[in-house]
């Protein structure tokens, strides 16, 4: 349409795209181009043809005034709509338009001028404090040398004060105190040996403090635990944690020695125990055959009588009496006895007669011996 020298087809055109994409900044740029020639009288045109109608031009217009308006282009907005009410004036939109562009104006130069204001309040207050600093730092400068002087002695009085506090602390043997106060003095004199040298001595010693702490701890959990708790093993650990703190001390290692034989008299006990319960178990299991022993002699039948008898006496050990109870004891004299006079219903051993080999077969020997 531009290039057929018709603005009004092309503003509208135009319009249609940026009712599509309202910010579009070619459509816009054009649309400024073809307002700029419309403005002009249409015999400066040139070749342009005069627009058909004055109400054509004054949609084309309030189309484009729209337009720049939704874009925020108020300015270029307002002049549009000022041409589309030299042509209408009654019309009401045009008017509220041009109201609304008047005080968004307004709000627009209201804030341009309180940011202004705020900048100017802000660059002048910088200043000022800038002049108070200043004042401030040379007022500074000046007091510095003075109060250097007062520092240096507030430094050694404070430095004197820390070394008396620390060699009272040590006095007292209240080590942990003179630490803080010596540790204290040589902070405010690093290059001064005598907190240096206080410090080695107070660390040694509450080093020899903790160990002699966590020697007795050991001690007593050792001995609780052997004497109270009956706990050897654990004694034993607790008494070789306390040798590794003090390996010259006498004490850990007669208790380990105490506690060594009474684990042995422990382990001792426990197997007796085991011993007797086995041995138990056999006497009661023993005791089967000394019943039916029993059952047989009032029976009258003498022989059995006597195996079982005999059988009660071999499922026992009978070499170490010591070991029985008076009760099994008792039985086993008893079954003794017993055997003494079953004696001639003792059964009488099977004797086995050897085979007699025919006389042909021991002639055949004798002549392979001879060979």
């Amino acid at each position: 349409a531009l290039d057929k020298q018709e603005p009004a087809m092309a503003s509208r055109a135009f319009n249609e795209a940026l009712g599509i994409k309202p910010s579009d900044p070619k459509a816009l740029a054009e649309l400024r181009k073809i307002n700029a020639v419309t403005k002009v009288p249409v015999k400066a045109i040139g070749k342009e043809r005069t627009l058909s109608t004055k109400e054509t031009r004054f949609r084309d217009s309030v189309a484009l005034a729209d337009n720049l308006f939704e874009s925020g282009l108020y300015s270029d907005a307002k002049r549009m709509y000022k041409a589309a009410y030299k042509i209408k004036p009654t019309d009401m939109h045009i008017s509220r338009r041009l109201i609304s562009i008047d005080s968004i104006d307004a709000k627009q130069k209201l804030a341009i001028s309180d940011a202004k204001k705020d900048s100017l309040n802000a660059i002048l207050y910088n200043r000022e404090m800038e002049r108070k600093n200043m004042a401030q730092e040379r007022a500074a400068l000046k007091q510095s040398g003075l109060n250097k002087k007062l520092e240096e002695e507030a430094e050694n009085k404070q430095y004197i004060l820390a070394i008396r506090q620390g060699y009272a602390a040590l006095k007292n043997e209240d080590y942990q105190v003179a630490k803080d106060h010596f540790t204290q003095a040589r902070k405010l004199k690093p290059n001064e040996m005598s907190p240096l040298e206080q410090l080695e001595i107070i660390n040694r010693n509450l080093e020899e403090i903790e160990n002699n702490r966590i020697y007795e701890s050991f001690i007593h959990l050792a001995d609780s635990s052997a004497f109270t708790a009956k706990d050897y093993l654990s004694a034993l650990r607790f008494y070789d944690s306390a040798l590794v703190i003090k390996p010259n001390f006498s004490y850990p290692r007669k208790q380990k020695v105490v506690v060594k034989t009474s684990l042995l008299k422990r382990d001792s006990t426990l197997a007796a125990q085991k011993s007797e319960k086995i041995r138990t178990a056999k006497y009661h299991q023993a005791m089967i055959a000394y019943r039916s022993a029993d059952t047989a002699r009032l029976e009258r039948k003498y022989e059995r009588a006597y195996m079982g008898y005999s059988e009660f006496l071999q499922s026992l050990d009978t070499l170490d009496m010591s070991k029985h109870h008076a009760s099994q004891l008792y039985h086993i004299n008893l079954a003794r006895d017993f055997l003494k006079r079953l004696e001639e219903y003792k059964p009488k051993p099977q004797v086995q007669v050897a085979e007699v080999q025919p006389a042909e077969s021991n002639k055949k020997k004798k002549r392979n011996r001879r060979g």
